[in-house]
């Protein structure tokens, strides 16, 4: 039997994102043992009364933060409360593709010296990013199936995966712990845990067949240019006193990968 799996999206504002997620969660995963997590971290739009259309679903929790506990914190009581065997950190600007649970953890339980497994995706700094183009979810869906056919079954091994989508076992979380509530609102606590996993022994790979869309920062779209660069330069900062220089993210020196 497969394991649960929690899906576990935090929230902050951009309720229209969000409700698509959650929609192309809910009805794409093509998966029984699921349930999903929102965390709202105090957003003050519709963001609740929207997503109580999903109330019915007995798949669907959410749980209301009254203030910002930022990505690291969000993800960390979103885990707290969930009880699969498995999680899945997924940002609230993303859309999923059929299947997409099933095929994102068998690594994980093939293989229990792989840690963290990360899909491929549109719009990501680093080696997830492919090459592919569509205007809508619907041609996404088309582009992503013949992309993903290229590469069945197939893993990259990478330094760090970003967390706009993530899976991880619980046996892992209960080794390696939460996520670094230092890094407050977000950038770099993805980074710092994938070292924290290697550290501990174990791997991260990217599943070349799992796609998932993301829109990218959505979240931070309403920072503003200096806001970003002044809180990444101080996360970086923290990153760099942890683990040392920070290696940076790069595409993938393949075809079909990169910009």
């Amino acid at each position: 039997m497969w394991p649960k799996v929690s899906v576990i999206i935090v929230a902050y504002n951009k309720a229209q994102f969000t409700t698509a997620a959650v929609h192309s969660v809910l009805t794409l995963s093509d998966y029984e043992n699921l349930e999903v997590i929102v965390v709202d971290n105090a957003s003050a739009d519709d963001t609740q009364s929207v997503l109580r259309q999903f109330a019915e679903d007995k798949r669907f929790r959410m749980i209301r933060l009254e203030e910002n506990a930022g990505f690291a914190g969000g993800n960390n009581i979103g885990m707290k409360a969930a009880t699969g065997d498995v999680f899945i950190l997924l940002n609230n600007d993303t859309f999923v593709t059929k299947g997409w649970v099933r095929d994102l953890i068998r690594p994980l339980l093939l293989n229990h010296t792989i840690g963290l497994a990360g899909p491929l995706t549109n719009r990501i700094g680093n080696e997830q990013q492919v090459q592919i183009s569509y205007d809508n979810m619907s041609a996404m869906a088309v582009e992503a199936r013949r992309v993903t056919r290229r590469y069945s079954r197939r893993l990259f091994e990478v330094r760090s995966v970003a967390f706009f989508c993530v899976a991880l076992r619980r046996d892992l979380y209960e080794n390696v712990g939460e996520l670094d509530e230092k890094y407050g609102i977000g950038f770099f606590e993805d980074d710092d845990y994938c070292m924290r996993v290697a550290k501990a022994g174990y791997h991260s790979v990217i599943v070349d067949d799992v796609f998932v869309h993301h829109h990218l920062s959505a979240s931070f779209a309403d920072f503003g240019d200096e806001r970003r660069r002044i809180l990444m330069e101080r996360n970086r900062k923290i990153y760099e006193e942890a683990w040392g220089p920070w290696p940076g993210h790069q595409y993938r020196d393949e075809p079909g990968f990169g910009v």
